[in-house]
């Protein structure tokens, strides 16, 4: 049985090198150049490299926050380079990034109920109602007491509190 989630094949991102008063291009830097993997059930893929590698670039090609120059990003059965901007939203809600640094993408004063019960909202899922007692299940499920972090913000947590609540994002 194939468990395969996501295969990258020949991922390509070049931004041109522009100058003058008419903008032409002059150059490519070359972000990712022909990058492939795949990823499997139970896998994790971590990106490692030094800063400027492009590790972001192809997190951020992936999802098509940035348009690839080249190369498949197939995720169930549906080539995702190929399809229109719009119809690639109904995708992200299940694709997501992790940065090196996921402390400074959350906002420190938002309760962090309200920070995982964001990316529901972003994506139209559930009623209010609902989408709290999500949140209440993925926070158990990381091993945090919802009743504990309910109306806790991420100044307010430290050390291991703050990893489990990232891991529920």
């Amino acid at each position: 049985m194939n468990n395969q989630l996501i295969s990258i094949k020949n991922l390509v991102k070049y931004f041109p090198i522009k100058k003058g008063v008419f903008r032409t291009t002059v150059g490519w830097v070359k972000a990712v150049d022909d990058v492939s993997f795949d990823i499997y059930s139970g896998e994790t893929l971590g990106l490692v490299g030094e800063s400027g590698c492009g590790k972001s670039t192809t997190a951020m090609t992936i999802l098509r926050l940035e348009e690839p120059t080249g190369g498949d990003i197939i995720y169930q059965g549906k080539n995702l380079a190929k399809i229109s901007k719009n119809n690639m939203r109904k995708y992200r809600k299940d694709l997501q990034i992790i940065f090196q640094d996921p402390y400074s993408s959350l906002d420190p004063r938002m309760k962090i109920k309200d920070i995982i019960a964001e990316g529901l909202a972003a994506h139209h899922m559930l009623n209010t109602k609902k989408r709290y007692q999500k949140v209440a299940e993925i926070l158990q499920r990381v091993g945090i007491v919802p009743e504990y972090m309910w109306n806790a913000s991420m100044n307010s947590v430290v050390g291991r509190g703050k990893e489990s609540e990232l891991r529920a994002l």
